[in-house]
């Protein structure tokens, strides 16, 4: 577990690959999807953000509504994970962290702003309590060797970690002088490690909530073959979160965009959950880091109900291209 969630995971070595994130996420009442995620590189003093918007089927970068990707923003010593405002436009601020925060942004070129208050409806769950019994290792991105910068006398095994945690966001958005108002249940997480920028693992990253009825949260390694293996995965009913007993998922993609998601659930009480989910939205993007991001909205069918999801499908820039070199050859 961090150390707090209110102070960055600090490695006691000069590191510099160490990352620390902190993401929240969102959508508006009509369907607009919204990520904000910020890592910092906390042994370099710099940060990177990102902000998404988007509600359609994006074939272009041109065609999501909003898009900002800022590097190497410095921040002070007094710039804590539950306590910042940074030059790129986002601010957090926990009240307190990791019950709940205030986030807002104010964009460089005027076109978007968030209000929002985020409030916990679980308490953050390790990767470890969520890893599925009998599956494979987790896509995550962590890297626990020492780096080439550090001196022999360090192994570079410092603790690494990741947390997820649902929650409630409501606020608003502004757009292009248009106002969205939100109130959903969405999801935020927290990690901490060495973090190189290649040798990425393929995976998915996926969400789906009805409301505070149920939230399905998982993660999804891709095997050699490309068929889908889950490593990580809980349930949210009735304001607590269940471990997982069995799950399988199918994905139906065309190219890169998966156009609809299949989930047969059981968790640790016996309740078993099928869930549907049809594309609405979608956007691919070059995430830096050679890490190339598909994002599909979905929505999903449960009992007569319905919710909203989203997967997230992770992949390496380089190796995408030598398989695209290779069917051209």
């Amino acid at each position: 577990m961090p150390r707090s969630y209110v102070d960055f995971a600090r490695p006691t070595f000069r590191e510099y690959r160490w990352l620390e994130t902190s993401w929240f996420s969102a959508w508006t009442e009509t369907g607009m999807r919204l990520h904000f995620w910020t890592g910092f590189r906390t042994n370099l003093g710099v940060a990177t953000t990102k902000v998404f918007a988007v509600s359609t089927v994006a074939d272009t970068l041109l065609d999501m509504d909003y898009c900002d990707q800022q590097y190497h923003i410095p921040y002070g010593d007094d710039t804590r994970l539950s306590d910042y405002s940074l030059w790129s436009g986002i601010s957090v601020k926990g009240r307190p962290a990791p019950k709940k925060w205030d986030l807002a942004y104010r964009s460089p070129d005027g076109r978007l702003t968030a209000d929002l208050e985020i409030s916990a409806l679980m308490a953050p769950v390790e990767i470890s309590w969520s890893e599925v019994a009998g599956a494979g290792e987790g896509f995550v991105g962590f890297h626990k060797s020492a780096g080439s910068s550090l001196p022999d006398s360090r192994a570079g095994q410092e603790p690494t970690g990741h947390v997820d945690q649902t929650v409630r966001v409501v606020g608003q958005v502004v757009i292009d002088g248009e106002t969205q108002a939100v109130d959903c249940v969405a999801q935020r997480d927290h990690s901490w490690s060495p973090r190189a920028e290649f040798r990425h693992t393929p995976g998915n990253f996926d969400q789906v909530h009805f409301g505070e009825d149920l939230t399905l949260l998982t993660m999804v390694t891709q095997r050699a073959d490309g068929s889908p293996d889950p490593t990580h995965a809980y349930v949210l009913r009735d304001n607590k979160p269940r471990r997982v007993r069995e799950i399988s998922v199918r994905y139906h993609r065309e190219g890169f965009k998966t156009r609809r998601v299949e989930y047969d659930v059981t968790d640790e009480t016996g309740e078993r959950y099928e869930l549907v989910g049809e594309q609405y939205a979608s956007m691919e993007i070059d995430m830096g880091p050679n890490i190339y991001v598909v994002f599909d909205q979905l929505r999903f069918q449960w009992e007569g109900r319905e919710g909203v999801g989203e997967t997230q499908w992770h992949h390496e820039v380089m190796k995408l291209q030598r398989e695209r070199r290779a069917a051209r050859r």
